[in-house]
């Protein structure tokens, strides 16, 4: 549970005192305030406070966390002995949740799509919250990775696959490390990671608002396009009941009839469709808002880029806008776009974001490798 809002999964591994995990799952300001929960809603739920990192990459999504008390026996922990291979048949665990709050753990069947150095891609898609979880082979407790993110519906999903993880070879190298240190060499480390960690701290947050802006907003803009497309679905069906030949004046009252009930009845529907199914995948609505508004207030982030922050923001707003007030497509008012302006409109809206998101994640990238 990440203070402020916000949670993700992790497992435990063979000392019973250290977490692996996503890098996005532990960004807060203070990580010994995150709260770990065992088996969550389950009468043998575990919390504990206190948590250290003994390992933290940002650009990899990786996260190794030293607890502060040792899990009793009965608490399974998880090995990674090897890397993700094609093809594969694993198991996805993790703690979906819904309406802010996990569930119990679940499970879900997958399989490797494709690897490449350091990550691999499964066939199905997984919900916020299993981020940091485990993906074992199946019918064993072998960890080969960790839950990332997820692709939105490009090429890429269905090609390569649509969820990505990340090689618990990763987290098996940084706690290999750490096991073989002596107890003075690894209060040391605790200690030196805690320390870099808060000096990377305010770009690693600046990194993650703009990712999500970037995520949302190639969220609204699908969704847009799906709205503009029911809007031609809705004229085409609607105009292809007319007699041949039609006149002119006939043809065009029927058009700006037609255009006028989608705009008033289905429109606004279709809308309000698009918009439920998108709203549990939308980062904004899982407490992203929160860290944007208190990372634009940190005196600590350089102005500049606190300014591609600020556009991106406003580019963002746009686009949600426009699929929020359907905004008239139909070039037949003062206020009103052709459907092909109208594409323009929001597509530039979206470069824009994507510029200064772009802009923010060049110089953070600097920051907290």
């Amino acid at each position: 549970m990440i203070p402020g809002g916000g949670f993700g999964s992790g497992f435990l591994l063979g000392d019973r005192e250290t977490i692996a995990t996503a890098a996005h799952c532990v960004a807060c300001e203070d990580v010994s305030e995150l709260e770990i929960v065992f088996h969550p809603t389950e009468p043998r739920e575990t919390r504990q406070k206190g948590a250290k990192l003994i390992y933290f990459d940002a650009k990899q999504d990786v996260a190794l966390l030293h607890l502060s008390e040792e899990m009793p026996a009965y608490h399974p922990f998880f090995w990674t002995p090897r890397a993700a291979d094609k093809e594969d048949d694993v198991t996805v665990l993790g703690n979906p949740g819904r309406a802010g709050f996990p569930d119990p753990m679940y499970s879900r069947s997958a399989q490797v799509k494709g690897t490449r150095p350091d990550e691999f891609f499964i066939d199905i898609e997984v919900k916020p919250g299993y981020s940091g979880g485990p993906v074992i082979l199946d019918h064993t407790m072998n960890a080969v990775g960790i839950t990332s993110f997820k692709y939105i519906n490009t090429e890429k999903y269905e090609k390569d696959g649509q969820s990505f993880a990340k090689s618990s070879d990763i987290a098996s190298d940084a706690y290999t490390h750490w096991a073989a240190l002596s107890d003075s060499l690894k209060a040391s480390k605790l200690q030196r990671e805690e320390e870099r960690y808060n000096e990377r701290f305010h770009f690693i947050e600046a990194d993650e608002v703009a990712t999500a802006i970037f995520s949302d907003s190639f969220t609204f803009l699908l969704a847009v396009i799906d709205v503009i497309r029911d809007y031609k679905r809705h004229m085409n069906v609607a105009m292809s009941g007319l007699p041949n030949p039609v006149s002119v004046s006939v043809f065009k009252r029927e058009e700006r009839k037609a255009h006028r009930e989608y705009l008033k009845e289905e429109g606004p529907k279709k809308a309000e469709e698009i918009r439920e199914r998108i709203s549990p995948d939308l980062l904004f609505e899982r407490g992203y808002q929160e860290r944007y508004d208190k990372i634009i207030e940190d005196p600590d982030l350089p102005k500049h880029l606190k300014e591609h922050l600020v556009s991106a923001n406003e580019h963002f707003t746009t686009i949600r806008e426009a699929l929020e007030n359907v905004v008239d497509p139909s070039g037949r008012s003062s206020k009103g776009k052709t459907l092909i302006e109208f594409v323009d409109y929001v597509v530039d809206e979206f470069n824009s974001a994507q510029f200064h998101c772009r802009k923010v994640a060049e110089e953070c990238r600097g920051r907290t490798q």
